[in-house]
């Protein structure tokens, strides 16, 4: 397997990051396959080198299961730095932003002049809430 997947990130010698590199379907697989071994660390290391890629960089789907992955390993506070990291990625997720405030994990990290200024970028980012946050997103 380890062969299989190193071949698949191999650079041809002065390539650069946009080389593109196996498709997310095959990313959340090794991810998983890895989380099944119990290597989270290895997980994380496969997502971080995930979105190093220009074409995985931005996709939602690969940024809510690193939240998650941090999130179920116990480890919250990564877990809001890469929210921060998430939504600058993705600022036009809402799937994203939505789903990492329902997290009361994160949520439990972000004091109330943060969860306001994240539920301002929002509207900055002309993604609208059509209910309080606190009826989204208990505390």
């Amino acid at each position: 397997v380890q062969e299989a997947w190193d071949c698949m990130w191999h650079v041809p010698e002065g390539s650069d990051a946009a080389t593109p590199g196996p498709p997310p379907s095959v990313l959340l697989l090794m991810v998983a396959f890895e989380v099944r071994r119990g290597s989270v660390k290895r997980a994380c290391a496969v997502l971080e080198r995930a979105l190093q890629r220009r074409e995985t960089r931005q996709s939602a789907l690969i940024w809510r299961c690193y939240l998650d992955l941090a999130i179920e390993d116990g480890r919250p506070e990564a877990a809001k730095r890469l929210f921060y990291r998430a939504i600058n990625a993705c600022p036009w997720s809402k799937s994203l932003w939505m789903h990492s405030l329902r997290r009361t994990e994160i949520r439990a990290l972000l004091d109330s002049q943060e969860l306001a200024d994240v539920v301002q970028l929002m509207g900055d980012k002309e993604l609208r809430l059509r209910t309080m946050v606190e009826e989204v997103a208990p505390v």
